[in-house]
């Protein structure tokens, strides 16, 4: 019986040690967690905003670019139609690469220039529907043609109407006369 009371004695001092090491253990405190979630707040506050101002930023590097290939692409096509191009005249031209006498046009409503043909075939855009891309168009602004050299402006527009890229461009017909 006595090494039972002494077996007992020693639970209870254990449980009596580990009671006081609980109570002693006080935790954090009010405003230790008011202060920890201050910082915690601010530090999400912060990175949000630095999240927003880097898609800001790459939303308009993305246009940026969009709009330099999508003129890149524009400039390329109308240069090889004006290299090409016979029988001159103001307004319109002979185009071996559509095969027949065509015009420019560029129309306000849409978002793409058209070659468009005089023997009633239609219209067909310079470039195709898959290169331009939702947000951007492009415009057809001047088109001269003076001494074998047709000379256009072109811009590449969002649909707010904001100008992201223009260049003017002068081309030499091969079969200038």
């Amino acid at each position: 019986m006595l090494q039972y009371t002494k077996v007992m004695e020693g639970k209870l001092l254990h449980m009596q040690s580990k009671k006081r090491k609980l109570q002693s253990s006080k935790g954090f405190s009010l405003s230790e967690m008011l202060v920890a979630m201050l910082i915690l707040t601010l530090t999400i506050s912060i990175v949000s905003g630095g999240v927003v101002v880097v898609k800001e930023a790459y939303e308009k590097i993305t246009i940026k670019a969009d709009a330099q290939v999508l003129l890149s692409t524009a400039v390329s096509a109308l240069s090889e139609e004006f290299r090409n191009a016979q029988d001159m005249e103001s307004d319109s031209f002979y185009s071996p690469l559509q095969g027949g006498r065509v015009w420019l046009e560029s129309e306000a409503t849409d978002n793409n220039i058209y070659i468009v043909s005089s023997d009633g075939l239609g219209k067909v855009p310079l470039v195709t529907r898959k290169t331009i891309p939702k947000n951007l168009k492009l415009k057809l602004d001047s088109l001269t043609y003076v001494d074998g050299v047709f000379t256009c402006h072109i811009e590449v527009r969002d649909r707010n109407n904001n100008l992201h890229e223009e260049q003017e461009i002068s081309v030499r017909s091969l079969n200038a006369s």
